[in-house]
């Protein structure tokens, strides 16, 4: 596969100086009104890299990185820079250097980067980052694991002020449990957002016709089998470690949690594909993310139904009279 090469000129240039240097604000503006519950938007940041990216070309998206991370390390700080280029700016220049990858067939057609393939990059960028974060803070007592029950611990102690005492035990004896899932919680829901971005941003390019790659048909995602493998070899590792190394559980438990995210988008997909079959599929689909929003533990078998679309082709059996909802 290969990247095109796309060049708008000045335009794409332009674009993304001012896309990192936008990023980059709303970064800031997320840090800097963290206590106010802004924190989040700091997530959400890479939309206008993605938008360079997908848009204006692989070099316009890795422009508004750069320009983004030197901005905030001269305007703000190293450490804010550090964070921005970790979360926003190198995943979504990496995103769209995949995603505008692409191959022409004996036919003549292109054919894009697989979107199951740039789920499970999503994916995997978390678990290299915490693996990354285990190795660096071996020094540390307790590794990172014993770092992030100091962080959360630090945090329990600034909220038991405003709780009863009872509230205040009880959240101190779930710290451990907490702060061993930590990693994976932050992880997946950076993953989400990430993807929530790089839809929007190529949805809004495609309504204005300034998209590059042709549209992402996340409904017929499929992910390698490979990454099924991956994730059940970390979760035996994680539920049967030795209690001698629980370092070693940690690592194996998270990292399995992490890596079943695109499975649970390819279950998403069965259920669209699924609703499409049905008389009134937009009621369907309604009545699902209201139940899984109800009860977040479907997630998990909604993930084990993508597992078990690789083995059986659920969707195969399925798509024969369905139509795209």
């Amino acid at each position: 596969m290969t990247n095109p090469v796309t060049s708008r000129g000045a335009m794409g240039i332009g674009a993304g100086l001012l896309t990192g240097w936008m990023s980059a604000a709303v970064f800031a503006f997320a840090v800097a009104h963290a206590d106010s519950g802004f924190l989040l938007i700091a997530y959400i940041a890479a939309i206008p890299l993605l938008m360079a990216g997908l848009g204006a070309g692989v070099i316009s998206g890795a422009l508004g990185a750069l320009a983004g991370s030197i901005g905030l390390a001269i305007a703000v700080s190293l450490s804010v820079a550090f964070t921005f280029t970790v979360i926003d700016a190198l995943p979504a220049a990496l995103f769209c250097a995949l995603a505008l990858r692409y191959k022409t067939g004996s036919d003549g057609r292109v054919y894009w980067y697989p979107e199951g393939l740039l789920l499970t990059a999503l994916a995997l960028y978390p678990c290299v980052v915490f693996l990354i974060g285990v190795v660096l803070t071996l020094g540390h007592e307790g590794g990172l694991l014993g770092l992030t029950i100091a962080t959360v611990q630090s945090g329990i102690d600034q909220l038991s002020s405003q709780m009863d005492a009872n509230t205040a035990v009880q959240f101190k004896a779930v710290v451990p449990t907490m702060a061993k899932l930590m990693p994976a919680l932050v992880g997946s829901c950076w993953s989400l957002l990430m993807l929530a971005c790089a839809i929007f941003a190529q949805g809004t390019l495609q309504k204005e016709k300034w998209n590059i790659r042709g549209p992402i048909a996340w409904r017929d995602v499929s992910v390698p089998t490979w990454l099924v493998s991956v994730a059940a070899v970390a979760g035996l590792v994680g539920a049967f470690a030795p209690q001698a190394y629980p370092q070693i559980s940690y690592i194996g438990t998270n990292v399995c949690i992490m890596l079943c995210m695109p499975l649970f988008f390819v279950g998403l997909a069965i259920t669209h594909v699924y609703a499409a079959t049905c008389k009134h599929p937009k009621w369907v689909l309604v009545a699902f993310y209201m139940l899984i929003s109800i009860l977040p533990w479907l997630v998990i078998l909604v993930a084990l139904l993508g597992t078990l679309d690789l083995a059986f082709g659920i969707r195969k059996r399925l798509t024969g009279t369905s139509e795209q909802v």
